[in-house]
């Protein structure tokens, strides 16, 4: 016995394709879900990337490494917008209070220094 005819299309999924059945006529049978492989993919793909990020717990010795060039991404933040807190400190009548001194030293690297000030107004 020959199969004719894709048996998902007819409704009996429960027939299996012969050997000899042509792969042609499955793909055409098929085509519309083929047309969706690639989005599926990248969808896939995607997902995966997302699940191994969501997944991986970052290590104390590498969220205290990042202190410092957290530090100083702030530090040059304040110079490169140094006129606009300026601005903002001289409407301040008061004295500005040092909120912490903080001094990080690494194996890696030399000593930073960084200083928090602000104006209560």
């Amino acid at each position: 016995m020959k199969l004719l005819y894709c048996p998902h299309c007819r409704g009996v999924a429960s027939a299996k394709p012969c050997s000899s059945y042509c792969a042609n006529v499955m793909k055409g049978c098929l085509a519309n879900q083929a047309d969706l492989n690639p989005e599926w993919q990248n969808l896939i793909v995607h997902l995966t990337i997302l699940l191994n990020k969501k997944n991986q717990k970052p290590s104390l010795d590498v969220v205290l490494s990042s202190i410092p060039v957290r530090i100083y991404e702030a530090v040059h933040y304040l110079q490169e917008n140094m006129d606009a807190f300026t601005a903002k400190a001289s409407l301040c009548d008061s004295t500005p209070i040092l909120v912490f001194y903080l001094q990080i030293t690494s194996s890696s690297s030399k000593p930073f220094t960084s200083v928090l000030v602000l104006f209560p107004c």
